[in-house]
C-alpha cells in the first residue's frame, strides 16, 4: 500500500498530531493528540556568588512553540522525492495545518545563562550545563519497545532518523564578550536525532560549555549573558510515516548548570 493511501486511513489520527515548545529549565517538545500542551517553568540553576567568578544563574527562553500538521502537510504526494521538514513556531491553531516551512527562521532562544557581580578586568569565565532531553508518552514508549522481540514490529513501522530532529545552536544575540557556546565539547551547534533521544527513558545528555571574556574595562561590575537555541522539525518523507499517528510525545528539556570557573585560557 503506499504512502498516499496509508495516510487516506489515518487521517483523523494525523490531522490531530501537535507539537509544543516551552523554552525554561523544563523546555517542552511535545507532540500530543488533541489540544493538549505543557506548562511553562522557570530555570532554577544556579552557581554561588564568589568575589571573582560572580554570581552564574540560567534563566528560561522562549514560551510555547507548537507545529500542527495535517493529513495533507503529510502526504507522500507533499513530500517530494527529497522531503520536506516542517519547524516549530509561537502560534497556536489546533484546527488547520500550521507550521514553518523555513529552517531558519525557526529558531528560538531556550536557554540563557547570566554571570553577574563580575569584578574582574579581562577574566576568561568557562561554565558548563547539562542539558537533558528526555522523551515521554506513547510514542517513547512504541520507540524503546519496537526492537523488543516481542510484540515485533515490522521493519516498515519502526520510528527511524529522518522523522524528526532538533538542532541547537549558539544564539546570533550574544555580543563580542560570548566568545563561544559549545554542544558536546566540540561545535557551536548541533543535530540530534528525535530517535536517539526516545530510544532510552533516560533520554539524551548535551554538555554545553560557555566560553565568556569579562570587559577590560569595569567601572564596578557588569552582566556576561550567553544565550542558546534550538528548533524543532519533523519530517515527511516519502516512506510510510503512520506509525507516528496518534501517538502523545512529550520531549522534556531540562538545563542543569554544573560549573563556573575562571581559567587562564579556553583551550581546545
Amino acid at each position: 500500500m503506499d504512502k498516499k493511501n496509508t495516510m487516506l486511513l489515518t487521517v483523523i489520527a494525523v490531522a490531530t498530531l501537535l507539537v509544543a515548545v516551552v523554552g525554561a529549565t523544563f523546555a517542552y517538545f511535545s507532540i500530543v493528540s488533541g489540544t493538549g500542551g505543557s506548562t511553562k517553568t522557570d530555570f532554577q540553576g544556579q552557581v554561588e556568588s564568589t568575589d571573582d567568578v560572580g554570581l552564574a544563574t540560567l534563566k528560561g527562553g522562549t514560551a510555547n512553540l507548537y507545529m500542527y500538521l495535517t493529513a495533507a502537510d503529510m502526504s507522500k504526494a507533499n513530500a517530494g522525492d527529497a522531503g520536506k521538514s516542517y519547524w516549530a513556531t509561537t502560534t497556536v491553531n489546533n484546527n488547520e495545518s500550521n507550521k514553518s516551512e523555513t529552517e531558519e527562521s525557526s529558531y528560538y532562544e531556550i536557554s540563557t545563562l547570566e554571570i553577574s557581580k563580575i569584578s574582574r578586568k579581562s577574566a576568561n569565565y568557562k561554565c558548563t550545563s547539562t542539558l537533558n532531553i528526555k522523551g515521554t508518552g506513547a510514542l517513547a514508549t512504541y520507540v524503546q519497545n519496537q526492537d523488543n522481540p516481542e510484540p515485533k514490529i515490522d521493519e516498515d513501522q519502526k520510528v527511524v532518523v529522518d522523522d524528526g530532529i532538533i538542532k541547537l545552536r549558539k544564539s546570533s544575540t550574544n555580543d563580542e564578550k560570548v566568545k563561544n557556546i559549545k554542544f558536546d565539547g566540540t561545535a557551536d551547534s548541533e543535530d540530534i536525532d528525535l530517535l536517539s533521544v526516545l530510544s532510552t527513558a533516560d533520554g539524551r545528555n548535551v554538555t554545553v560549555t560557555y566560553e565568556l571574556t569579562s570587559s577590560s574595562e569595569i567601572a564596578e561590575t557588569e552582566t556576561i549573558t550567553a544565550k542558546f537555541e534550538a528548533a524543532l522539525g519533523i519530517k515527511n518523507t516519502i516512506n510510510p510515516q503512520n506509525y507516528l499517528a496518534g501517538k502523545d510525545l512529550t520531549l522534556t528539556l531540562t538545563n542543569t548548570l554544573t560549573a563556573c570557573d575562571i581559567v587562564t585560557d579556553f583551550g581546545e
